[in-house]
């Protein structure tokens, strides 16, 4: 039985069956390493607008965070992505978030709950996931202006972590 300490056993159930299905659909893929360019993708963003990666960020560094509303660290992390962006968003810093597996209707409550600016990319079918080889939530890659990837975190990391990695990428 998957029963966590702080009783939120249904929505980490819900979360790994995501992972699993991810997971099992495209066994094979390979989260980008440090110094590889980061995968091209076009996903459609929560206001209806693609958004073509690397090509709609070339020439600046860019924070790619995969969430789902079942995780129970990531809408924190949601956040607090906010926070850095006001903070750092004149160094020319794209931030992106990739929601997995979940429908639009879904990520909309997320996203105005917690008053987010930030493009939120809608990823239903969790193929740019799988593209990136995400195994657990959340998973973040940091993007170099030349569009290789800097670092990746995963799981539940503090504010001042993801700071320290977005300050080497600008």
């Amino acid at each position: 039985m998957l029963l966590a300490s702080d009783g939120h056993w249904v929505t980490r159930l819900a979360t790994a069956a995501v992972l699993v299905a991810a997971a099992a659909c495209h066994a094979s893929a390979r989260q980008p390493e440090r110094g590889q360019r980061a995968p091209a993708f076009v996903l459609t963003q929560l206001d209806g607008g693609p958004l073509r990666f690397p090509d709609d960020v070339r020439g600046r560094p860019a924070i790619i965070r995969f969430w789902a509303a079942t995780c129970p660290f990531c809408e924190k992390e949601l956040r607090d992505i906010e926070a850095l962006l006001l903070r750092h968003g004149s160094t020319g810093l794209v931030v992106v978030t990739v929601n997995v597996g979940q429908s639009p209707a879904k990520i909309a409550q997320v996203v105005k709950r917690n008053h987010l600016t930030y493009p939120v990319l809608v990823d239903e079918e969790s193929s740019v996931a799988r593209l990136y080889g995400v195994v657990t939530l959340p998973t973040a890659f940091f993007v170099r202006r030349d569009g290789t990837v800097h670092a990746k975190l995963l799981g539940n990391v503090t504010p001042e972590t993801v700071e320290h990695m977005l300050l080497e990428i600008l």
